[in-house]
């Protein structure tokens, strides 16, 4: 795959105007996984109250900017990034939340390593039929 796209860490947008990220994760299809792997609690289950509801708030607005359409040029993937960073800055301020040592936010959106994006590419990926290849997984650095 490396061969095809290269690799970000953070939110680029591809040459069709999608929201992508690490080695051509499409943020419109595999939302859900990304953001579980950013430290959201996307099923409900870990916060309440009032975390729970700024939690469902973020996430709204993450999937409205990874849902909106973007040019397929630098600006695009520039006014992508501001809007995902505005939104990861008020989420991590945000004192709704428990403490950080009980629930960490992170300040922005991106894979913190290479290995992060793979393990989250090999879940997008696992079993998926590429011709007569079935896809296994990429290996990490550590492997």
């Amino acid at each position: 795959m490396r061969e095809l796209e290269n690799y970000s860490n953070v939110a680029y947008v591809d040459g069709v105007g999608v929201a992508t990220n690490g080695v051509g994760i499409n943020l419109r299809v595999h939302q859900d996984l990304v953001l579980q792997t950013f430290g959201f609690d996307v099923a409900g289950t870990v916060l309440t109250g009032a975390a729970l509801t700024a939690e469902r708030g973020y996430i709204q607005q993450i999937r409205n900017a990874l849902n909106a359409p973007y040019p397929a040029t630098p600006v695009g993937a520039d006014q992508l990034r501001t809007a995902l960073a505005s939104i990861m800055t008020a989420r991590s301020q945000n004192t709704s939340y428990p403490p950080p040592s009980a629930f960490t936010r992170r300040a922005s959106f991106a894979f913190t390593d290479e290995n992060e994006s793979r393990t989250v590419f090999n879940a997008v990926m696992q079993g998926y039929n590429c011709g007569r290849t079935i896809f296994r997984r990429l290996r990490t650095t550590s492997q």
